[in-house]
């Protein structure tokens, strides 16, 4: 088995963060040996079953989606069913790369900044997907309102993930801003509900998500919030390295948070 290391016996490229100070695996250099780490302990190891498990579960819920999707696309179910389908497949898009990066993370520094920009690919899917449902489930019966929104969702996406292919906006250091664009893409998609509740009030909100949307909202930013404050381990040092630390709990917060919200679309449309 590899060896687990601390902190500064890594090499240099794989001290990213001090405040986890233990529980390393090694520079791998071997894709069966990255493998081999899903089954034995080490601080990556909550990362990547944590993202790895809830992928597995929604790649068995796909075939029941789409299944759903064909026997319904004759009637009017069948575009709200496909779009629910479409915020499936970014979530299974975001838990996949996700797990791969951290599987991966411990290869090589080229293959780590390689997984690293795919991991970012599936944050920015995931999230363009939330504001698109949002704005097409809410603005449906008024098309041109909706792929208004849409339109802007896909090119402040495609905008994000030049800025995030940039070598700067790896590392600890970037974290921060990393965060901040993010919760800036997601802001976006409140907006439609803002415009609906200003032309509506509440009752047209009805059409939207919104619920689902804000407790969603709530759960990210309380994960956020340990992921930019690095909280518990950077005040207890080497309590929290291998279970506990900040990027699980933020991991966890963002599961929970897009099953939250695909419940709310299952709800909205009689799937639930």
């Amino acid at each position: 088995m590899p060896r687990i290391l601390s902190f500064d016996e890594l090499p240099a490229w794989m001290q990213k963060d001090p405040r986890i100070r233990r529980g390393y695996r090694e520079e791998l250099r071997n894709v069966w040996h990255c493998f081999v780490s899903l089954f034995y302990v080490h601080n990556e190891f909550v990362n990547i079953w944590s993202h790895l498990l809830p992928a597995l579960v929604y790649g068995t819920m796909l075939a029941k989606e789409a299944r759903f999707a064909l026997a319904e696309a004759d009637n009017d179910t069948g575009p709200t069913a496909k779009m629910t389908q479409f915020y499936v497949v970014t979530s299974f898009a975001l838990m996949s790369l996700s797990s791969l990066y951290h599987i991966f993370s411990a290869h090589s520094e080229r293959v780590a900044r390689h997984v690293l920009k795919m991991d970012y690919l599936g944050i920015i899917l995931n999230v363009s997907a939330t504001c698109i449902t949002s704005s097409w489930f809410g603005f449906r019966h008024h098309a041109h309102v909706a792929n208004m929104y849409i339109s802007l969702t896909l090119g402040l996406s495609i905008a994000i993930v030049f800025l995030l292919l940039k070598p700067n906006a790896d590392g600890p250091e970037a974290a921060k801003w990393r965060a901040l664009i993010i919760a800036g893409l997601m802001g976006t998609g409140y907006t439609p509900l803002i415009h609906a509740y200003v032309i509506g009030g509440i009752e047209r909100l009805q059409h939207f998500p919104w619920q689902a949307a804000v407790k969603m909202l709530s759960v990210d930013l309380v994960g956020v919030l340990f992921y930019i404050t690095r909280f518990p381990e950077s005040s207890f040092p080497e309590t929290f390295d291998i279970w506990g630390a900040s990027h699980q709990i933020f991991h966890i917060m963002v599961v929970v948070g897009r099953v939250v919200y695909l419940r709310g679309l299952k709800e909205l449309v009689g799937l639930a």
